[in-house]
């Protein structure tokens, strides 16, 4: 297959570093075929600054990329032979990226460090999109230089086969306005995109508007022009409006103000008139997170600490404190679909437990361990807490049931369950909660998400939240966790 010359010297000039409008000169082959352009991946467009900044507030990327999506997606159209020759036109690119378990590709958003496909699937893909917006006599000056990469453009805009096809039929392609469409659609939904924090959601443990009603707390960050966070926005969902985010009932919602660059504190202040009397809420919300301590690059959990002064006509009533644990990440690096193969993970779980006299909340910290089976599609999510019991999860992607078990003893009968049997406690609920709007009417009950994340729909880590809650002297008895890790042998 004859050498892709003109791409040798576009991936040769990205490797030099630099992002797009980078200053290098415009590539142009030796006979003065039609040039592409300076076809490079960008890079990011969060500073170090920010990345430094955003540090303190969570250990995930500051911005994720979807190269290897794009990649697979390149591959899949036009084989691995089309790319790998195009990738191997590719000089003084740096080797494909180490993603051992130790590493986890670590160097993918660095300037000059993709690998040899990823550009060559990026320059397939920018290429293609010029090449598309040529006449029919520049279109055939490139193909007599280029035959092979026309060819492959080719297979995107047909679908169909090309390689028997000669000069005229391959360029007459080009012209037919429904094949054209057939690009814009391949190209709209595997081009190259970064996406920032500000595409990351993260679910409360909890609801404002009340777990058994079926609510829902959503929290974002808030960015400022340079994707560096300057505050949380806090949603309150009632089940109805889960699916209708952006026409939720705004009077819940709380936003808090980032207090420093270097700082993890968030400062609030809610003021509503109810009736006769103004109220007043001033106080701090400390965002502690633990995915950086599990290696969880794409995803985080932790928990939402608030600490309030409520006021009513200016007149101090009670201070509040809350210790939410919250979790979730990146939408875009989100595994819909989970493969058939078993995977274990490794991490932390943390939670807060509801005392019976509804003061002060234990909080717990521990382990977390989750294994799936790719064959039967259940997850066991097991958490190992050193002064609280040790609770284990099970549930089936095919049911709705859940079950729960606890295990161990606590020291403060303030925060002990009922019934439990010695050491040991199973309760199976058969009607659960969720975080998708279904409430629950009946105790014991509780609820669970886990999400996944990774690259090109290979789960990599995972985090979740849940909840279990009982009655105990008439009063509802909530528990509330998050929870997060890493695949095991990556």
């Amino acid at each position: 297959m004859k050498k892709l010359t003109i791409l040798t010297s576009v991936l040769a000039l990205a490797a030099c570093g630099g992002g797009s409008g980078g200053g290098s000169a415009p590539i142009v082959s030796n006979n003065n075929t039609p040039a592409l352009g300076n076809i490079e991946i960008p890079n990011s467009r969060v500073s170090s600054t920010a990345v430094t900044s955003n540090n303190y507030v969570t250990g995930m990327d500051s911005s994720v990329t979807n190269l290897s999506e794009m990649t697979a997606a390149v591959e899949s159209a036009i084989g691995t032979d089309a790319l790998n020759s195009i990738a191997s036109d590719s000089e003084n690119i740096s080797n494909l990226i180490n993603r051992s378990a130790s590493s986890r590709h670590s160097a993918l958003r660095a300037p000059g460090h993709h690998s040899d496909k990823e550009k060559g699937s990026y320059v397939f893909l920018e290429g293609g999109q010029k090449f598309k917006n040529w006449g029919h006599d520049k279109r055939r000056q490139f193909f007599e230089e280029q035959p092979d990469m026309v060819r492959y453009w080719g297979k995107i805009f047909c679908g169909c086969n090309v390689d028997s096809y000669n000069q005229d039929q391959v360029l007459a392609i080009f012209d037919d306005s429904s094949n054209q469409a057939n690009w814009n659609n391949f190209y709209e939904q595997n081009h190259y995109r970064e996406y920032t924090l500000r595409d990351v959601d993260f679910t409360m443990s909890s609801a404002s508007n009340g777990d058994e009603a079926g609510g829902l707390d959503i929290v974002k960050f808030e960015l400022d022009d340079n994707s560096k966070i300057v505050g949380i926005k806090s949603y309150a969902l009632n089940s109805n409006e889960i699916n209708d985010f952006e026409h939720q009932d705004e009077s819940d919602d709380a936003y808090f103000n980032r207090t420093g660059n270097d700082s993890n504190v968030f400062s609030f202040v809610q003021e509503r008139d109810e009736g006769p009397v103004h109220k007043k809420l001033i106080g701090t919300a400390t965002v502690a997170t633990y995915g950086r301590e599990t290696g969880n690059r794409y995803s985080d959990f932790g928990r939402f600490i608030v600490e309030l002064e409520k006021y009513e006509n200016d007149a101090f009533v009670e201070t509040q404190h809350s210790y939410e644990p919250f979790a979730g990440g990146y939408n875009d690096k989100k595994i819909v679909d989970l493969p058939s193969e078993s995977m274990n993970f490794t991490g932390k779980a943390v939670g807060t437990i509801q005392g019976k006299d509804h003061g002060e909340d234990l909080r717990v910290d521990g382990t977390a361990t989750l294994a799936f089976n790719g064959t039967t599609q259940n997850q066991n999510l097991s958490m190992q807490f050193d002064n609280w019991y040790n609770v284990t999860i099970d549930k089936n992607l095919n049911s709705d049931q859940l079950k729960f078990t606890f295990d161990g003893t606590v020291a403060d009968n303030n925060y002990a369950l009922a019934d439990m049997t010695g050491t040991h406690k199973e309760v199976t609920i058969t009607n659960p909660g969720s975080y998708t709007g279904q409430g629950y009417d009946s105790h014991p009950n509780g609820k669970l998400q886990i999400n996944y994340y990774g690259d090109n729909g290979n789960p990599e880590e995972f985090v979740g939240v849940a909840q279990y809650a009982e009655e105990i002297d008439n009063q509802n008895f909530h528990c509330n966790f998050s929870f997060g890790g890493v695949r095991d042998n990556q």
